[in-house]
């Protein structure tokens, strides 16, 4: 577990979570072009009463989740990196979960 301290909102919090999580909501955060405070500040705030930490992991899972049912924009995305490239298909091309960390390198928030 990995805690960090963060103001959020106003306030001080202290957050742990499994190392997987911070590193896929920072992933989370550049894809929408947000600092780590802002994107915990805005879950954050729509939460309801749910535990931070919980709405944090589903909001990480739900992001790649949702990268990875866009198989028709995915496709679109390695036809297009392999042409531009002049070179075989990349291995992220053929792997569904290398292909939605490309996407999110290369789609705008």
């Amino acid at each position: 577990m990995i805690r960090r301290v963060m103001i959020i909102n106003g306030r001080r919090t202290s957050l742990r979570m499994e190392r997987g999580f911070w590193v896929a909501l920072e992933d989370v955060a550049q894809y929408r072009r947000l600092t780590m405070a802002d994107l915990v500040s805005q879950i954050d705030e729509g939460r309801g009463e749910a535990p931070l930490t919980r709405v944090l992991r589903i909001t990480a899972v739900s992001h790649f989740r949702e990268l990875l049912n866009r198989p028709a924009e995915l496709a679109g995305l390695c036809r297009s990196h392999h042409h531009d490239s002049g070179g075989t298909q990349d291995d992220h091309c053929a792997n569904p979960g290398q292909q939605a960390r490309h996407l999110a390198e290369q789609q705008p928030a």
